[in-house]
């Protein structure tokens, strides 16, 4: 093993063969390290190298874009189950804001269960109805 002469002049020199290797060799054999030297070797032997920090900074790039993506999607959908509530709520005259179930709320003040107001006619047609005549056709036990 180097002596801690023989490695500080070859870190000096700028062209350690294999630093990490003989740091963890000097930290393993010990050769007469206080443990405050053995903690110092410990923590230079953490510090990351380039490649690894360059391979870490590839991964979170990498997962960064996959939260964007995914963020994306979770907007998408959320838009879209917006509309339909919107839709429903207004074929059912209803707040599309808390379908009537919040006291505090600034469009109905709770009050915007369906019913509440008139129901969108169009949006009536196209939701309601349909199912008003499905069950108009079942037989009479299985309503």
């Amino acid at each position: 093993m180097a002596s801690s002469q023989e490695l500080i002049l070859k870190l000096l020199a700028g062209n350690p063969p294999d630093l990490r290797a003989m740091l963890e060799s000097a930290i393993n054999e010990g050769n007469g390290l206080t443990r405050r030297q053995k903690a110092l070797l410990e923590m230079v032997v953490d510090v990351p190298t380039e490649t690894d920090v360059e391979a870490a900074s590839s991964d979170r790039a990498v997962r960064l874009t996959q939260i964007k993506r995914r963020i994306a999607e979770l907007r998408e959908e959320r838009d879209e189950i917006k509309r339909r509530n919107d839709n429903l709520a207004s074929a059912l005259g209803a707040c599309p804001e808390c379908w009537g179930e919040d006291a505090q709320c600034p469009t109905c003040s709770g009050r915007g269960g369906p019913g509440f107001a008139v129901p969108n006619a169009t949006a009536f047609a196209e939701l309601v109805e349909p199912v008003i005549q499905r069950l108009k056709n079942l037989p009479g036990g299985e309503r």
